[in-house]
């Protein structure tokens, strides 16, 4: 007969079960978490692997692979502050782990720090020199970072599909090789004549001097896209752009006709219209373009710049305060805003919204020269010539960055510095490098903006 335990001993008993095997079970329990998570990624569970892979870092924190897996599935569900925070503190223990320099590199390329993004990545080694994925971005930081021959290096090992070779063409295009934007497109377009890969050719003539076949090639995306808003604004601006301004409001028409509500189309009209000095018409279409969409800033934009042209900057002022609101990020309304306030006489609001527009765009020449010349009118000699070097170093042509900054270095006495600027100021001026006026910046900004607002 079974002795009869009792309940004191019992749970002494359940106690030491519960206890001594401990190390054993923690074991087990962190390896049945780790492999939870990776059978859950691989029926993409994301969710439920983060949980997983937590666990098993919580219960074993040395264990490598759980924490790699943890930041890697934080970064796929798009929390990529987390993920890059973990991958970071992987690096402080294993310096030279790959998987970590990579996405910490991925992580330095989306704040657009190409040069710690090119640190990392390089380090990642096959991690990103061998992933079609990843090739793309690596092309890019070599470009950003004027690294020639990086570039060489991965030019020709970049994935062959259609959307990779768009990308790089106008990533190419971006960074001054125009000719090889053009050959890559050239070829792309035997396969796959859609109507952006002709807007990029077109834009790759033009910048190789070939207005004629530029021409040509925006025909052509006028044909293939069936007239939509895109190529309709890409054709007319470069038409406009090589003072054809008859021909551009001719395609405009053509456009309105097929799309007679199209606030991107009566915002370019009204652009065009006011380039050819009909103040009163081009604020009208611009007022009927907000009508249609009035969450979308650019109108507003326009419509404030062209009252700023005509002398009303407070009206201007508070229009481009308008578009601010709809926009609080956009680098282009506070910069707007800023030569709104300094035209109105107001240098502190000026400088306040061309800070924060410098900030959110750090590589805008045209805002930092507007930021310089803030500083100027209100006094604060030195961070002007701080912010105007910046200008000119991002634009060595930069009309009012050169202008302004030669005046800055003669009011504090750097007499030579100030002849060698105006100089070349005034070199760039006999070559015919006008300065845009605001409206043709907006009708810049225009041509680059996404039709889907």
């Amino acid at each position: 007969m079974p002795s009869i335990i009792d309940k004191k001993m019992l749970r002494h008993l359940i106690l030491l079960l519960l206890v001594l095997p401990a190390g054993l079970r923690s074991q087990e329990d962190w390896r049945q978490s780790y492999e939870a998570g990776l059978a859950q990624v691989q029926s993409n569970q994301l969710a439920a692997a983060k949980i997983s892979f937590a666990k098993a870092v919580s219960a074993n924190p040395g264990f490598l692979p759980a924490r790699k897996n943890l930041a890697t599935v934080l970064w796929f569900l798009d929390e990529r502050e987390a993920s890059e925070k973990a991958f970071r503190e992987i690096l402080k223990t294993h310096p030279a782990e790959k998987t970590a320099h990579l996405y910490v590199g991925l992580a330095e390329y989306g704040r657009r720090r190409y040069a710690a993004a090119k640190t990392h990545l390089l380090q990642s080694g096959d991690l990103a020199d061998s992933n079609p994925e990843v090739l793309p971005i690596l092309a890019e930081v070599y470009l950003a970072t004027s690294d020639d021959r990086g570039w060489q290096a991965v030019r020709t090992r970049l994935p062959s599909d259609a959307a990779t070779q768009l990308r790089v063409a106008r990533l190419a295009l971006e960074y001054g090789k125009a000719s090889e934007a053009k050959e890559r497109l050239e070829k792309l377009l035997k396969d796959d004549p859609r109507e952006e890969v002709w807007l990029t050719l077109a834009e790759a003539e033009d910048r190789l001097q070939a207005p004629e076949k530029a021409l040509a090639a925006y025909r052509q995306a006028l044909e293939v896209g069936h007239h939509s808003e895109q190529a309709c604004v890409s054709a007319s601006g470069f038409a406009l752009g090589h003072g054809n301004a008859e021909y551009a409001l001719e395609i405009i028409g053509r456009c309105l006709a097929d799309r007679p509500r199209s606030a991107m189309l009566l915002l370019m009209k009204g652009l065009v219209t006011a380039q050819r000095g009909d103040r009163g018409a081009a604020e009208q279409l611009f007022s009927e373009a907000m009508a249609i969409d009035p969450k979308w800033p650019l109108p507003l934009l326009a419509l404030g710049v062209s009252q700023l042209e005509g002398g009303g900057a407070e009206a201007a002022t508070a229009t481009f305060a308008k578009a601010s609101t709809l926009a609080p990020n956009d680098s282009t309304a506070l910069y707007l805003l800023g030569t709104g306030y300094s035209r109105g006489g107001n240098q502190l609001k000026a400088i306040a919204a061309l800070e924060k527009a410098t900030a959110l765009a750090p590589g805008d020449a045209r805002i930092q020269a507007g930021l310089g010349q803030a500083y100027a009118t209100d006094g604060q000699t030195q961070k002007a010539i701080a912010a105007l070097e910046k200008a000119t170093k991002l634009d060595p042509h930069l009309p009012q960055a050169l202008y302004q900054l030669g005046i800055a270095y003669r009011k504090i006495g750097r007499a030579e510095e100030a002849r060698r600027v105006l100089a070349r100021f005034q070199a760039d001026k006999d070559k015919g490098r006008a300065e845009e006026s605001e409206m043709v910046q907006i009708l810049k900004v225009i041509g680059r903006a996404p039709v889907n607002r």
